[in-house]
């Protein structure tokens, strides 16, 4: 056994996910699998918070119940059940992670129970995840019975997707997370464990039932759970080093991976990072699993005890990330991973074909949260001048953000004006995107969109496009459809907006580009400077737009948007004076961005409402 560690005291007293102590491995009552049927509902219980409490081995065990506004469409819903660490509460998880709002525009019921605790000793309120150090398992307290009875508790007071109910939880509670996963039988579709291994009492035990989802986030330098196995440190003032001991984070996945059928080696990529904070991102992701589950795990390069962004509330919990937010990363792989309305729809299609051309030039990605219904849907046109770009760039936080708020993204690619990808001219640009919005308007009820609010968004090259989409009605109308079609539309950033007065004052770079992609039509200048098209009474949409850049820029950007408004159009500036051109781009849903996301997020919230 390797040598006790010295730790400060006050490392009891870390996050809310703080370290736990392990109980006594003892083997729980064997809980039998969960149908997915519905269960008869005896209470109907109202949106909001519930404090409640069940009845298990003649114990009293409380749990917060929060119910989102979905469950007044009488649908069952899926369910995520939140563990909290040592000394912790299900409330401080509620509070302090953030799982609620997503709850409410997601539709999806959050449970949040608290270990037990013997009346006045603080010390025992840890879940028993299986190490024998523990009071609770000294006790025999038996948590896998207590938790598989609350998801069946739970299908008692509100329509439940039995199908789809997941567990979290972090440090003491991402052990009894794993836990759950070896020992329940088809009760869970998916678990997460954070910052937490398995407990080596039960390691060769854990026998996963598949298929099981698994997404897994560890630090390497966690100084209490150790990142590759050993001792659990600073749990209680008395045992320092006395946690009990956990297998290595690679042994812990790949547990599940294997159990899965996955392959042995899991495939590694790095992240870039968002915040130069000195911590960075690795996903690696155990493939071609034979149960069709996915087995995920991210880690923290540098990162300590903490649950992702939050901070520990002290030093020697380690080093904070904000380079990962594990509450949505969480949700959209519990959503994601089980088998919805679309799972089995291709995320990318070719929405028109074109004899000799590639087809991933005339391709869309969707990306849309799972369970979803008549969800809102954001069309992305990427920019690069008419000759670059494709429709994954600078995508990520965009599909984060939209995806948060209960929307589906669907990014474009378009025919571009080189040998190598089309070499189109106008008008095939345009008529490219309005192919794909006729697209989207036909087939994405099927993935849980609304048809009827869609906007259509662009940046740089993609801003021109949607220009001209939205207020010349010759390119939606050649596949059947009206500028009425598009809820909204925001063109984000070109000089485009009046090729004539951008003249010999923009950049020769733009104006080459221009040229080459729209010069086969001699009268390109006015044919495609969407100021200068704008009329009255023809059905365009409201229009968000930004204003930065140079004074003759700033005063293009400001004149489409009046030309707007003269014809009776709605519209809304973002004043992007002191962002980049690519920033207007880069910071849209990007971590710590004051200027385009929250103002992008009201202008759509406005144009999807009922």
């Amino acid at each position: 056994m390797p040598p006790k560690k010295l730790i400060p005291i006050i490392v009891l007293f870390i996050i809310l996910s703080a370290c736990t102590r392990p109980n006594l491995p003892r083997q729980s009552e064997p809980v039998p699998t969960s149908a997915s049927g519905p269960a008869p509902i005896q209470e109907m219980l109202s949106t909001g918070n519930h404090r409640l409490e069940i009845t298990i081995d003649g114990l009293q065990r409380a749990y917060i119940l929060h119910i989102p506004p979905a469950v007044n469409n009488g649908e069952p819903l899926p369910l995520i059940i939140v563990l909290h660490g040592t000394y912790g509460t299900g409330r401080k998880m509620q509070l302090g992670l953030g799982f609620d709002p997503y709850a409410d525009s997601r539709g999806f019921y959050v449970a949040y129970p608290d270990a037990y605790q013997k009346p006045g000793e603080r010390e025992t309120a840890r879940w028993n995840d299986g190490r024998d150090t523990l009071a609770s398992s000294m006790q025999g307290i038996d948590d896998v019975k207590f938790l598989a009875s609350l998801v069946e508790e739970i299908a008692g007071k509100s329509p439940l997707d039995k199908s789809r109910v997941f567990v979290t939880g972090a440090s003491n509670g991402g052990m009894m997370t794993y836990r759950l996963g070896c020992e329940t039988d088809g009760i869970f579709a998916g678990v997460a464990p954070v910052i937490g291994n398995i407990p080596q009492p039960i390691f060769d035990s854990c026998n996963p039932h598949t298929p099981l989802n698994i997404l897994a986030i560890n630090g390497d330098s966690d100084p209490f759970v150790p990142f590759t196995g050993g001792e659990v440190c600073g749990d209680t003032p008395s045992r320092l080093c006395e946690g009990g001991w956990v297998e290595s984070q690679s042994a812990s996945v790949g547990k599940f991976a294997a159990a899965n059928g996955c392959d042995a080696v899991p495939q590694s990529a790095s992240q870039p990072a968002k915040v130069e904070d000195g911590t960075s991102i690795k996903q690696q992701t155990y493939a071609n699993c034979a149960s069709g589950a996915q087995v995920t795990a991210y880690i923290v390069h540098d990162g300590g005890h903490t649950w992702p962004p939050r901070e520990s509330q002290v030093a020697a919990g380690g080093k904070a990330t904000a380079n990962l937010d594990a509450t949505p990363l969480i949700v959209n792989f519990f959503l994601g991973a089980v088998e919805s309305s679309s799972a089995n729809l291709p995320a990318t299609v070719v929405y028109k074909t074109v004899e000799g051309i590639d087809p991933d030039l005339l391709s869309l990605d969707i990306h849309a949260p799972a369970g979803i219904q008549n969800a809102p849907v954001i069309i992305w046109v990427h920019g690069g001048g008419y000759v670059i770009g494709d429709k994954t760039n600078q995508v990520r936080d965009k599909i984060r953000l939209f995806n948060s708020q209960g929307w589906i993204l669907v990014s474009v690619n378009y025919r571009l004006s080189t040998p190598e990808k089309g070499a189109v001219q106008f008008p095939d640009h345009f008529l490219d995107v309005a192919a794909a919005v006729a697209w989207v308007r036909e087939n994405i009820p099927g993935y849980g969109g609304d048809p009827q609010h869609i906007a259509l968004l662009g940046h740089s090259a993609g801003a021109d496009i949607v220009s001209n989409v939205v207020v010349n009605p010759t390119y939606l109308q050649t596949y059947g459809l009206n500028l009425g079609d598009i809820a909204c539309a925001a063109p984000l950033d070109t000089a485009g907006f009046d090729k004539v007065k951008a003249g010999s004052n923009q950049s020769a770079g733009e104006q080459e580009q221009w040229e080459n992609a729209l010069g086969n039509n001699p009268n390109y200048l006015t044919e495609t400077s969407a100021t200068l098209l704008i009329r009255p009474a023809i059905g365009i949409p409201s229009v968000l737009g930004v204003v930065r850049g140079a004074e003759r820029r700033q005063q293009i950007e400001t004149e489409f948007l009046a030309a707007l408004q003269a014809a009776g159009i709605e519209t809304t500036l973002i004043d992007a004076r002191f962002l980049s051109h690519q920033e207007v781009n880069s910071q849209i849903g990007a971590p710590g961005d004051t200027v385009m996301t929250e103002p992008l997020i009201n202008f759509l919230t406005g144009c999807f409402a009922p």
